[in-house]
């Protein structure tokens, strides 16, 4: 199980020396063990993984033992970003048309008022900005079902440029098509945005997506290989073979070990795959609960398997805390300390049961459960 381990405010520059140095003072009066950590998850920014002073390099000289993983979201996040230029050109009208209407409160009034007087499914468009991942995927997909409520209010508010993008030389097919393109987009970034994710996981959804080949022509094809090309750029490209037997080793074939595994640890595999406790282990909590059942009788297989499951694939975690940073520090509590801020937020986030025989006493209220305050 993990928790939320502390927050900590970046008063000054956002360097790996200044990261580091607030990670080692949050954490010095914590006693814990740094050569029993078996991974760290970031993004890729410079000041996180710099090969000389990268924050990951400086986390390894205490952590010998973890191994730093590449935030998957990220990953896939970055290799979607690049795109023909025709295709940009299409996507930064579609922002320009947004902004146009969005930017200015009497066009957004009156889109608004159009919108309600076709019965249209939606009455807004929606921002895109690039700081959310699923920001263009969301934007283009509503830009593309609000298409003819938008042509018409350019029309009548004489931005007649615009208005012809979706109409004009296939541009409304090229809206189509990035619209979807990155509805499948978001719909496998959503996937990967859980807290239980692991790499074997992660890694297997990306190649799922990479698999997908529609036989689309010119433009949309070229676009599908630059993705193909990017994600090979961005994600691991190694074989998912090893990782079936710590995934399920129920269905393992025993004429296809993995490699990497020993005499000893294919015979625990074996073994493993005929053991009728673990199997129900499996099925009803998961794979990461079987292989700790399975630390006693199979410690050597079973360590080797939650070496691949207990590391964080993703930054998930820390940036769905932010998200309930942002919300529990709103500008009515701009005086919210630190130290409170990250009590707050250590009770939003936290996934430890209170212990309901704790209760809270007060001379002048009734006796409250502590439950009731989570």
């Amino acid at each position: 199980m993990e928790d939320f381990l502390f927050c900590a405010a970046l008063e000054g520059r956002t360097t790996s020396d200044e990261i580091f140095s607030a990670f080692m003072s949050a954490t010095s009066d914590m006693d814990l063990d740094w050569n029993k950590c078996v991974g760290i998850c970031t993004d890729g920014a410079r000041n996180m993984t710099g090969r000389t002073s990268g924050y990951v390099r400086k986390f390894s000289a205490i952590a010998p033992n973890a191994e730093w993983t590449h935030c998957f979201i990220h990953r896939q996040a970055l290799a979607c970003k690049s795109m023909p230029i025709e295709l940009k050109n299409v996507m930064d009208s579609c922002v320009q048309v947004v902004n146009f209407i969005k930017d200015r409160a009497t066009n957004s009034r009156l889109f608004k008022l159009m919108c309600e007087g076709t019965d249209a499914d939606h009455h807004q468009l929606l921002f895109h900005t690039e700081a959310r991942w699923l920001s263009r995927g969301n934007m283009l997909e509503r830009l593309y079902s609000l298409r003819e409520e938008v042509r018409l209010f350019l029309l009548e508010q004489k931005q007649i440029y615009l208005g012809q993008l979706f109409h004009q030389n296939g541009c409304g097919a090229y809206i189509a098509y990035l619209s979807d393109i990155f509805a499948h987009i978001n719909v496998l970034n959503a996937t990967l945005q859980t807290p239980t994710m692991n790499q074997i996981t992660a890694k297997q959804r990306l190649h799922a997506f990479k698999g997908r080949d529609p036989q689309l022509v010119c433009l949309m094809a070229h676009h599908l290989r630059q993705l193909q090309d990017q994600f090979d750029d961005n994600l691991p490209s190694e074989d998912l073979t090893d990782d079936t037997g710590v995934e399920n080793p129920f269905y393992v074939d025993v004429h296809r070990m993995p490699d990497k595994l020993s005499a000893s640890e294919k015979e625990s595999l074996i073994e493993v795959s005929c053991d009728n406790l673990l199997r129900s282990i499996h099925h009803q909590e998961g794979t990461s609960a079987m292989w700790t059942a399975a630390v006693v009788p199979y410690e050597s297989l079973a360590m080797k398997a939650l070496k691949k499951l207990v590391p964080f694939a993703t930054s998930y975690l820390c940036e769905s805390a932010f998200s309930h940073m942002v919300f529990v520090k709103t500008k009515g509590r701009s005086r919210l300390t630190n130290e409170n801020l990250e009590a707050q937020l250590r009770i939003k986030v936290s996934r430890i049961e209170p212990k309901s025989s704790l209760r809270m006493f007060s001379n002048n209220h009734r006796i409250k459960s502590l439950s009731q305050f989570v």
